[in-house]
């Protein structure tokens, strides 16, 4: 019997080791799971320009296509001799290296190692002897590479120009002296000589403030605003006409008995250097409240966002208990069941450190579930963590049970956060089953986020080939991919997988319109009756709309005998349509008409609204139904969980030609789009600039000279049975040293931009849509513009005069001869603007 207890107690002792030593390995196990985010490790990278830094540059991870790393300009001494000043944050910078490539990245110039350093002012100073090899005026692309104790091959990059000792200091000194007066009220008077203030300008809120504002609003009047960081001067852009200057700074205001409030503050301005002064031609400035639990407002029923320029991104639960919402590159979640606020993701501990504060990333909140856990991306340049200095697409999701924030793919992106929102902006939905809808490079993505593969679901598509709903759960797209001829329209519900395709009739061609909730807006045009001008220019007149829900069935059409839709555009909750009638072969003008959305807002959610108060004028709060749980909530923090195996998924490149217009202006890339036309009026409005893929500038606001006029065009009038068209062709044809038979092309159904496509040695601009003045640019770089002064008759612009008249090349007449302003600008926009020129091979 003893032995029999022995043997029990022996074989108890084994178990209870056994549980022992398990719990003990799953204890270290589950603690090796979860972590903290890394913090930034980078240095920063400046432009030394004298006794200031200029041209703040943020290092990536892994080279970058540069022909797309468009932020900022630095103009090279007349030495070629660029004295770098890096702040290293604590790193030790090993070796520098450099390289300078042509603009479209297609060919190294030089590539050069530097071995020499110094220490100056807290930064490491390191002397880049670029070697003189670069064409005068024309843009560069500077990439320099550290090798330091955290990471080898940290890249930064920089566009570079040699303007012939042409010189901005007094450009960037005004800028700088200018937001200094801002804050000094003594002085601050003198803006006034440079505001434009008048019904443009909105004086009711400091979260965007431009030229048109008046002085109060200018001044940060009574919010006792402070500087907290120096203002860092970024050169964006600087042509013969003006500069265009990017300042950053942090800035904080407090109220009396409050802790202090932060924001983040961008300021852009245009200036034109006169003989004796200078002259501010564009002034806007954004101010952004970082979101603390130090300084937050908790009300009875509303959290206060504070000073915004735009929107919050937000979300809420079904039961509207839970709110998600992302200000300055930090997601929030406040459970108002138990009270309690969590910093899901991004870094709000420091507001000081520049690399926490950079939002070169945008936030998109896929769900919120009543327990508090979502889905969420992150897109663009990730500051910190395991993926820091990398551009790419991070798809996160937080457990809220747990506290913990998990990685579930990461999508690498090598061109850049700016090109990223753009794409990112269009398509971006997580389902329910965990698969991910994106959009790159014209390619539509599944992603299954359990195993990370992928499918494609169709590429190659053209912006105007698809249309996506506004919560992004419905896609449709032309499936020939021709948004002017395609018979078939599929139809993809994201959530569910379910999906359907509208054919249309053999007599017909159909293309999207829009959505209304989930419910699909197409219309339906006859074969015969689709055409093109004789530029080219597509006519699409739509016979009929038809309205079908998400499962295909019919719900309403609109169709009225004799009455054509020409064209659509959504205003709140209306689709406006245009429309005309056809009577003789032409199409005549009538009033719009709208079709009005049933959608209808969801109740018992929170809501995104303003508020104003005397000294922060407009403010943004999240207002819930109900009153809050807890208005001194308790902050959590998750960890993040840990994984051994990579997480990233590479997507194939994208093949083909980059044929997009990118849009530069205030500060940052605006628009993307694959319409020159559209583009220019885009630069037009916000006095930018127009680029391709290759950085060639296509156009500029403003850069033209006081009068040109082109040589080399022949005065003779067209023979018989030759268009004007014909005519016009062929003379900007021959200025390029081509001599095609144009009017047998035009027979045999070319349209003039297809000739012109397939035989000027340059790309060819549609510019129809744009102004008259916005075309004379082309006309400035010795390039003739094609316009249509009536429906079938064209003329050639050749030049321009101090007095703003036109010089034009008739064909008919077969005159060259001038028209005044007025009536140049009546012509053509009677004839519909159609413009159509080009630009130069490089």
């Amino acid at each position: 019997m003893k032995k029999f207890f022995m043997r029990i107690g022996v074989l108890a002792a084994v178990f209870i080791a056994g549980i022992v030593g398990f719990s003990h390995v799953m204890n270290i196990e589950n603690t090796d799971r979860t972590g903290t985010v890394a913090q930034p490790t980078f240095p920063v990278v400046y432009i030394r320009d004298g006794d200031q830094v200029i041209n703040e540059m943020f290092g990536y991870a892994d080279e970058m296509q540069a022909n797309y790393m468009r932020d900022t300009l630095t103009l090279l001494p007349s030495d070629y001799c660029l004295t770098l000043a890096i702040d290293t944050f604590g790193a030790e910078v090993e070796k520098v290296s450099y390289e300078v490539r042509s603009s479209d990245a297609l060919r190294l110039v030089e590539r050069t190692d530097v071995t020499y350093f110094t220490e100056k002012e807290g930064y490491l100073n390191v002397e880049l002897p670029i070697k003189k090899l670069l064409e005068k005026e024309e843009e560069y692309i500077l990439r320099i590479i550290l090798d330091t104790d955290v990471k080898d091959g940290i890249s930064y990059y920089t566009r570079i120009v040699d303007r012939e000792d042409y010189d901005c200091s007094r450009e960037l000194a005004f800028c700088l002296e200018f937001s200094d007066m801002t804050f000094d009220s003594e002085n601050a008077s003198e803006l006034s000589t440079y505001l434009e203030p008048n019904s443009q300008g909105d004086n009711s809120s400091f979260g965007h403030v431009d030229i048109h504002s008046n002085y109060r609003m200018v001044t940060y009047y009574g919010l006792n605003a402070q500087r907290v960081s120096n203002p860092v001067l970024s050169l964006m852009e600087a042509r013969s006409s003006s500069v265009s200057v990017r300042l950053t700074y942090l800035l904080s205001t407090q109220e009396e008995g409050k802790d202090p409030c932060y924001y983040n503050v961008v300021e852009y301005y245009r200036v034109r250097a006169g003989s004796d002064r200078l002259y501010l031609l564009d002034y806007d400035r954004t101010m952004n409240q970082i979101f603390l639990q130090s300084s937050a407002e908790y009300g009875k029923d509303s959290i206060c966002l504070g000073i915004l320029s735009e929107e919050a991104e937000y979300m809420t639960s079904e039961d509207g208990r839970i709110a998600a919402f992302v200000q300055e590159g930090v997601l929030w979640c406040y459970n108002n069941t138990n009270g309690q606020i969590t910093r899901v993701f991004g870094a709000a501990d420091d507001v000081t450190d520049v690399r926490k504060r950079r939002c070169d990333y945008d936030i998109s909140i896929a769900d919120v579930d009543e327990t508090g856990s979502m889905d969420f991306l992150v897109y663009g340049y990730m500051n910190q963590g395991r993926h820091e200095g990398s551009v790419g697409i991070l798809v996160c999701r937080y457990d809220a049970s747990a506290n913990t924030v998990e990685e579930r793919v990461f999508l690498p992106y090598e061109k850049g956060y700016a090109q990223l929102r753009e794409e990112m902006g269009q398509l971006a939905y997580v389902s329910r089953s965990q698969e991910l809808y994106c959009i790159l490079d014209g390619t539509v993505y599944c992603i299954r986020l359990a195993d990370r593969t992928y499918e494609m679901i169709v590429d190659n598509l053209s912006e105007d080939c698809y249309i996506i709903s506004e919560d992004g759960q419905m896609f449709a797209w032309l499936t020939e991919k021709d948004y002017d001829a395609s018979d078939n329209l599929a139809v993809m519900n994201l959530e569910t997988g379910f999906s359907y395709v509208i054919s249309a009739q053999d007599t017909e061609y159909i293309r999207p319109v829009g959505f209304m909730g989930h419910d699909l807006i197409y219309g339906a045009a006859d074969r015969e009756m689709v055409s093109r001008d004789r530029t080219g220019a597509v006519i699409f007149p739509m016979k009929k709309l038809q309205i079908v829900d998400e499962s295909g069935e019919d719900v309403r059409e609109y169709r009225q005998e004799g009455v054509y839709i020409t064209g659509t555009r959504m205003e709140a909750q209306m689709l406006v349509l245009e429309r005309a009638s056809y009577l003789e072969g032409t199409f005549r003008e009538l009033t719009e008409d709208r079709i009005i959305s049933n959608t209808k807002d969801k109740e018992g959610q929170a809501v995104l609204q303003t508020f104003v108060t005397d000294g922060k004028k407009t403010q943004y709060r999240l207002k819930f139904s109900s009153e809050l749980k807890d208005t001194e909530p308790q902050l959590r923090t998750p960890k993040e969980v840990l994984f051994e195996v990579s997480r990233d998924l590479s997507l194939p490149e994208a093949s083909g030609e980059d044929r997009n217009f990118y849009v530069y202006g205030k500060g940052r890339l605006e628009y993307v789009c694959q319409k020159a036309g559209d583009a220019i009026e885009r630069a037009d409005e916000i006095q930018g600039v127009v680029v391709n893929a290759g950085q060639q500038y296509i156009w500029e606001k403003g850069n033209r000279a006081d009068k040109v006029e082109i040589t080399g065009i022949t005065a003779i009038a067209a023979s018989e049975g030759e268009s004007s068209i014909a005519v016009c062709v062929e003379q900007m044809l021959a200025g390029a040293g081509v001599y095609e038979d144009v009017n047998r092309l035009l027979q045999d159904g070319w349209s003039a931009m297809e000739i012109l496509e397939e035989y000027l040695p340059g790309q060819v601009v549609d510019l129809s849509g744009c102004s008259l003045d916005a075309a004379l640019y082309f006309v400035n770089r010795k390039v003739p513009v094609l316009a249509m002064k009536s429906e079938n008759t064209a003329v050639l612009i050749a030049g321009y005069d101090e007095f703003g008249n036109t010089i034009l090349f008739d064909p008919v007449t077969g005159t060259i001869g001038k028209c005044g302003p007025n009536d140049s600008k009546t012509m053509f926009e009677q004839a519909g603007n159609v413009f159509i020129s080009y630009v130069p091979r490089q």
